[in-house]
């Protein structure tokens, strides 16, 4: 996300006369990371940014657009999006999805690796469990 997002949430919120720990309030972020986003030291997750689009009531191209409009329109209007704008958000939603399935899918691999790993370790001990008892059964 470029610097534009940053300059105009700062535009947004200053036009709400709110402070940063009021939005963060309003938006359940950190004060933080609002001034985080406002200085372009981060950028917001995807959940995140769509809450600030529906506060705002604008869209996610106006919050990243050059000269954003801060006047207060009907806040229905702004909250959708054209449908190429939508098609790309659910595009990339989509591929997040999928690289956090992909993610599970490793970590559910690695825990059965590790499993049968542990089980294999526990047959070892069983075993030497046995020739132990076997030994001392031979010894007495």
């Amino acid at each position: 996300m470029d610097d534009n997002f940053g300059k105009n949430l700062r535009k947004l919120r200053k036009k709400k006369n709110l402070t940063l720990l009021e939005l963060g309030n309003i938006l359940n972020i950190s004060k933080s990371a609002l001034s985080d986003y406002e200085n372009g030291k981060s950028t917001p997750s995807l959940t995140i940014l769509d809450h600030i689009s529906k506060f705002f009531g604008k869209n996610i191209n106006e919050l990243t657009s050059e000269n954003i409009d801060t006047t207060e329109g009907n806040s229905e209007l702004h909250s959708y999006q054209s449908s190429e704008t939508n098609a790309n958000y659910y595009d990339f939603e989509n591929k997040l999805l999928q690289q956090q399935i992909s993610n599970l899918e490793m970590q559910i691999q690695l825990i059965k690796q590790l499993l049968e790993s542990k089980d294999a370790h526990i047959q070892a001990l069983n075993l030497q469990i046995k020739l132990l008892e076997e030994k001392l059964k031979t010894k007495y």
